[in-house]
């Protein structure tokens, strides 16, 4: 088998990704900002109470710096076989624009398992994100007549404020990819993405544009080469 290999670069995403050939990676694994934490803080003082509501603030992780468009484009050109997004309030948007490129697309959820009680007299509790699937042609997948619910507790927040659980996008890069392929996350944050793909035996690469977070990344990836990788069933 060939080495496998982790290649991180911090910058924008879009300025890396030009230099990224056409269909370069297998797939597109990724938890973009999409603006909707800080929109409602922005509507309210940072961390006061309105009404009985205490409205969270992301530090700036949840902070959109880019145009949807050029962003989408992008990840459409160089993914060859799968895209998976974590989407927010922008999850029909960016399902339409998948379909409109001509890929099956459909609706994932992660279900969190233990999630805050934040608000929890007021309105239902917060305990799903929703996830933009979207598959071209002669995609690999491995989850046969299977829903795209995925149930999982909500991981460590420490080194990142929207860190995704590692089982969550272990089991995402599992259904969708082989050994061997290529994995692409362009909002990397603090290498969540790369750590599975190191764990399974992908190729990672990943692309943050925060230095903080970037050498968090750094850090946890190299951590997880320096380990066994998992016994995974395909």
């Amino acid at each position: 088998m060939n080495k496998l290999t982790v290649e991180l670069h911090l910058g924008d995403c879009l300025e890396v990704m030009k230099s990224m050939p056409d269909k370069s990676v297998d797939a597109v694994i990724t938890d973009p900002p999409y603006g909707d934490i800080n929109h409602q803080a922005r509507l309210h003082e940072r961390g006061k109470y309105k009404g009985g509501i205490r409205v969270l603030s992301k530090d700036g992780a949840d902070k959109v710096t880019f145009e949807w468009d050029d962003m989408l484009t992008t990840i459409d050109r160089v993914s060859r076989q799968w895209v998976y997004m974590f989407s927010g309030g922008k999850s029909e948007y960016i399902r339409q624009f998948f379909f409109d490129k001509g890929c099956m697309t459909r609706i994932g959820i992660w279900e969190k398992t233990n999630p805050t009680p934040l608000h929890g007299q007021y309105i239902w509790l917060s305990s799903l994100e929703s996830i933009v699937i979207a598959r071209k042609h002669n995609a690999t997948f491995n989850r046969h007549c299977k829903s795209p619910v995925f149930r999982f507790p909500s991981g460590s927040r420490i080194d990142h404020p929207t860190q995704k659980p590692l089982k969550l996008m272990t089991e995402l890069i599992l259904a969708s990819s082989k050994e061997g392929d290529t994995i692409l996350d362009p909002f990397m944050g603090s290498g969540t993405t790369g750590v599975a793909c190191v764990q399974t035996g992908r190729n990672f690469i990943g692309i943050e544009i925060d230095p903080t977070y970037f050498a968090i990344a750094e850090r946890r990836i190299a951590e997880a080469q320096m380990q066994p990788r998992l016994e995974v069933e395909e």
